[in-house]
This record gives structure tokens, C-alpha cells and sequence, in this order.
């Protein structure tokens, strides 16, 4: 009796694990299931799209980028690994920081780069905006231009990168002088660093959002600032006027005493 028992239990035990790797298997496919119909959805809310598939993740963009280079291209795929890497946007970085730095070095006052500085600050500048162009055409021919929902254009941060890298040109156009006062927007480079680290990117994304909620605080401390300036008028209105001059209005056009106090 007692190795019937034991019989059975061990049988039913084997059942309720194979119930349980059936369960576990059916859940599997429901989860895959779940995730083919949300990237499904996804593509059609994107229109025609270009799927890459990556070492650690999958991504979406153009089916065909500039109407031009499709998703098989070869050319296309290395771009798009390219620019998914971390240590692009680590370089993208650096070379923005190397560029703000020659540009808080320039000496703004010598205009026609007569000095050694400046004409090595020069030619930096323009590999750097060679760099910024090649960097905004990898990403158009990777992700696409416009027409598509992750496209370059797409992204305002993006946008930002593209009018930097087109005004840069300006550094690259030899002998014209009417367009010189367009090399200051160079300043504007600095800016592309917010898109380059993703957590400032939030940072200024939040601060832009929050700044219509800031609007009621500036009025209420424009009224603080008014009412204390009010005050401080009535309070003080004449009391202090002449207290460091020794007579009321001036001797002469040139002479007016001070009040020196007296030491013992």
C-alpha cells in the first residue's frame, strides 16, 4: 500500500510540473504574441518603415532614407550602427567640448585673424564644422530626413544640430566678407551638447515645460519687489539726501565738501 501511495504522488507531482512548464510555455508565446501585435501597431502608426536590428535592441526608422538608400543597403545599415553606438555620442561630445574651448580661447577683437591664435583657432573651427556635417549627413542617411516619424528633422534637438552645421558652412566659404558677421553664430555650437548627453536633454526639456507654470511665480515677486520699492520710497523719500556733503547744493560746478567725521 504505502509504495502505491508513494507511486502516486510521484506521478502526481510529475503531472503538476508538466502543467507548469505547459503554463509557463503558453504564457511565453501569449507574452511574444503580445509584443508582435505592439510592434506591429507601432509600424503602422510609423507608416512605411525600415526595421535594423541591432546587438541589443531593434529600431525603426525611414524605409527608405532621401528616397534613395533603403533599409538592405549596406551603406545604410553600417550608418545606422554607427550612430546607435555609445562612443559616437561620447565623441560627438568631446569634439563639442574641444570646440567651446577654442572658441572661449578666440580673441574676438582681432576680426582678421592677424594673430597666431586666432589663425590656428581658425582652422580648427573649420574641422570642426567638417566633423558636425559629416555627423548631420550619417544621421539624415541613417534615420531618413523628414518624411518619416523618427527621421532626423523629426527631433527638435535635432533641429538645433542642423542649423549649427548649416551656418557652419559660412566657415568654409573663403573670401567674403559680408558674410563674416554670420561667423558669430558659432557660439550657438555649445548648444549642440545638450543633445548629445540625454540626461541634460531632460533637464532642459523639463525646464522648458515647467516655464509657463513659472509665469504666475515672476508676477507674484514683480508685485513683492513693487510693493517693498513703494515702501522703501515713502520711507526713506529725502532723508538721506546730502547726509555725506557738508552743504546742501553744490559750491561751484567742481566743488562740493564732503562730510569728513571727526577722529579722536
Amino acid at each position: 500500500m504505502t509504495t502505491i501511495q508513494f507511486a502516486s504522488v510521484a506521478e502526481r507531482n510529475i503531472i503538476s510540473d508538466g502543467k507548469m512548464t505547459v503554463d509557463e510555455d503558453v504564457n511565453k508565446l501569449r507574452l511574444s504574441s503580445q509584443a508582435l501585435e505592439e510592434d506591429s501597431l507601432d509600424q503602422k502608426k510609423l507608416g512605411p518603415t525600415g526595421v535594423f536590428v541591432l546587438k541589443h535592441k531593434t529600431v525603426y526608422y525611414d524605409k527608405r532614407s532621401l528616397f534613395c538608400f533603403s533599409s538592405n543597403n549596406s551603406i545604410r545599415k553600417f550608418l545606422v550602427r554607427l550612430i546607435e553606438k555609445t562612443w559616437f555620442d561620447y565623441s560627438v561630445l568631446g569634439i563639442i567640448m574641444l570646440n567651446s574651448l577654442c572658441l572661449a580661447l578666440y580673441d574676438y577683437s582681432d576680426r582678421d585673424d592677424e594673430s597666431t591664435m586666432n589663425k590656428t583657432i581658425t582652422i580648427l573651427g573649420q574641422i570642426f564644422t567638417v566633423l558636425f556635417l559629416l555627423e548631420a549627413i550619417s544621421k539624415i542617411l541613417a534615420m531618413g530626413f523628414i518624411s518619416h516619424k523618427n527621421s532626423y528633422l523629426r527631433d527638435p534637438w535635432n533641429i538645433v544640430d542642423f542649423i549649427v552645421a548649416i551656418t557652419g558652412i559660412v566657415d568654409l566659404l573663403p573670401n567674403v566678407p559680408n558674410l563674416k558677421a554670420l561667423r558669430t553664430l558659432r557660439v550657438f555650437r555649445p548648444l549642440k551638447s545638450i543633445n548629445a548627453v540625454p540626461s541634460m536633454r531632460r533637464l532642459v526639456s523639463t525646464l522648458i515645460i515647467s516655464l509657463p507654470e513659472l509665469g504666475s511665480v515672476v508676477i507674484f515677486l514683480s508685485f513683492i519687489f513693487l510693493l517693498f520699492g513703494i515702501l522703501g520710497l515713502y520711507q526713506f523719500n529725502g532723508e538721506i539726501y546730502s547726509q555725506c556733503r557738508t552743504t546742501i547744493e553744490p559750491i561751484s560746478s567742481t566743488d562740493w565738501p564732503k562730510y569728513t567725521p571727526i577722529t579722536i
